[in-house]
């Protein structure tokens, strides 16, 4: 019998794990390319590391000649660099490479919750939600710069869990010091990919404090693992906050829509799972009462995101790949937490059904409004052209911009990039930083004719460019 459940577990695991790189091959590798953005941090490791490797440990982004405060991220810089000396344009093995993290995240989870539960079906429960929530990991998983840095932040934090779960169930002391050492190093090296990763530690008590493990270890032996980690943390905030200079751009702005519109996204992506188990449970009669009274006992739950919304807080935009670190830890409770007696087929199928429904539903609507299916082309596109006409020789790279400029979905340094993105492209290819511009299209006709071979001119039309010659 046990047998069988194991092969049913590893069936379930795998399908799961099989679905989710179909769905992410099918959509991902089609419609998208790197950004201006990725442009911007695989040409300045690319053309500084080789020469100045301690360039990893400061926090800048050299855009071409004026360094640009940005963050500490050693270990994500370092990663680009080795993919691109691996990769280079490959872009599609960049997507692949942050698609084995991510699934290596997800096993790691699962083994978290079936370790310390007991419970196959809870960690299936885990990655089965985070899959069906597309929002959670869509622009993580298409997006080459912000994925590089989520998703091995994320692998090395729930390293970190895992680590965790085997502190607490093992017997045997080499064991533990062997684990808890892994589990620390874990948390240390993801500092080096994103600073969100202090984030965790509310999450590692969970972990160390739920019903599952209250009486596997004593208070004062769960105390103790912490204590490194408070010291750690300490060390870590006063580096960072006092000894490196903070990214200007991240600084809040005290105005009321730049406050609520982060939270207001953060919140309701967060909340659309619990709202598909709701859907869930009252399609198959659940009483209400008994289904609230469930979700609202782990309520308390949700302190433990307050972090991530005072992070977003005070900026005028949102970010989608701000979603996959709350997401992710949002699933994984989902799963450690989830109540037996609501565990049966037709709740859970009916739950995750409408959590794809939804959750698809608002990554094309948000997608379309952004004409993003069409991003790719013009994307590839500038690449070919630097390749095909440029060439080392070349001085300067004018763009005149014909799109319409009220389509701010549809804008040239949106989609492509800006001047030093461009710039960056052209390093990649010939090894020299031309003069880029951006220019009016009314400039056009007037300038064209007095091309010559060391300027290269281009039309910009979304979704498309046009070379211009005499």
């Amino acid at each position: 019998m046990f047998r069988v459940s194991k092969t049913l577990e590893h069936s379930s695991l795998s399908w799961l794990l099989f679905s989710f790189s179909v769905l992410y091959l099918a959509v991902a590798f089609p419609f998208s390319y790197f950004r201006n953005d990725d442009w911007l941090m695989i040409g300045n490791v690319a053309r500084i590391v080789p020469s100045h490797w301690k360039f990893l440990f400061e926090p800048y982004l050299i855009y071409n000649s004026n360094p640009e405060i940005w963050f500490f991220r050693p270990w994500f810089k370092l990663l680009l660099y080795v993919l691109y000396k691996t990769l280079g344009f490959q872009y599609y093995g960049w997507l692949a490479v942050n698609l084995i993290f991510t699934l290596a995240t997800l096993v790691l989870g699962h083994l978290t919750i079936v370790e310390l539960t007991g419970n196959v079906k809870k960690g299936l429960l885990f990655i089965a939600f985070f899959i069906s929530s597309i929002h959670f990991h869509f622009a993580s998983l298409v997006w080459v710069g912000e994925g590089t840095m989520n998703c091995p932040q994320l692998f090395l934090l729930f390293l970190n869990f895992y680590c965790f779960s085997k502190v607490i169930n093992s017997k045997k002391r080499i064991q533990v010091l062997g684990f808890y050492l892994l589990g620390c190093l874990a948390f240390i090296l993801s500092l080096g990919f994103k600073e969100a990763a202090i984030f965790h530690l509310p999450f590692l008590l969970i972990l160390l404090f739920n019903n599952s493990t209250s009486q596997k270890r004593s208070l004062k032996f769960k105390i103790s693992l912490l204590i490194p980690f408070g010291l750690i943390t300490i060390c870590y905030l006063y580096f960072r906050l006092f000894l490196i200079p903070f990214n200007p751009g991240y600084k809040p702005q005290v105005n009321i829509e730049f406050i609520l519109l982060p939270i207001l996204f953060l919140l309701l992506s967060l909340l659309l799972p619990l709202f598909s188990i709701w859907i869930g449970a009252i399609s198959v009669k659940v009483p209400f009462a008994k289904c609230s009274r469930e979700v609202l006992t782990r309520s308390w739950y949700l302190l433990f995101f307050i972090p991530f919304f005072v992070t977003y807080m005070g900026h005028g935009f949102f970010s989608p790949g701000w979603l996959l670190a709350p997401g992710v830890y949002f699933a994984f409770l989902i799963g450690f937490g989830f109540p037996n007696s609501l565990i049966h087929k037709p709740l859970i199928r009916n739950s995750l059904v409408f959590s794809v429904l939804a959750s698809s539903a608002l990554v094309f609507y948000q997608t379309g409004q952004l004409n993003w299916w069409s991003w790719h082309k013009p994307q590839k596109q500038i690449v070919e052209i630097i390749k095909a006409v440029g060439s080392p020789q070349t001085k300067s790279l004018q763009i005149y911009n014909c799109g319409d400029t009220n389509e701010k979905s549809a804008h040239l340094k949106r989609v492509v990039g800006y001047p030093d993105s461009i710039q960056e492209i052209f390093w990649l290819v010939h090894q020299t930083l031309p003069q880029v511009d951006i220019l009016p299209c009314s400039e056009a006709t007037r300038t064209v004719a007095t091309t010559n071979p060391q300027t290269l001119r281009l039309k910009w039309d979304f979704p498309k460019f046009t070379v211009l010659t005499n």
